[in-house]
């Protein structure tokens, strides 16, 4: 399981990069753009377009069309996870 402050300080930290247009949450561009700059900077492995956007879509778990920060929390302690 990834350290809980890691996690905390990897999604403020992408979550700050990837918010372009400083609304408090992630449409699917900046998703993805997040998601990258992660991977980049932890030397994981790479996700395809499709399983991003499949990932995009289960984490929109209220439909709004974006992902928050608690949402995208919620998926950088699974990608530490399956990392580790």
């Amino acid at each position: 399981m990834a350290d809980q402050a890691r996690v905390l300080q990897i999604t403020k930290d992408i979550f700050s990069f990837a918010d372009t247009d400083g609304s408090g949450a992630l449409d699917k561009e900046e998703f993805k753009a997040a998601i990258a700059k992660m991977i980049a900077d932890h030397g994981m492995g790479a996700l395809t377009e499709d399983q991003m956007d499949q990932e995009f879509s289960g984490l929109d778990v209220d439909g709004s069309g974006t992902v928050d920060e608690d949402e995208l929390q919620a998926f950088v302690a699974k990608l530490l996870s399956a990392a580790a």
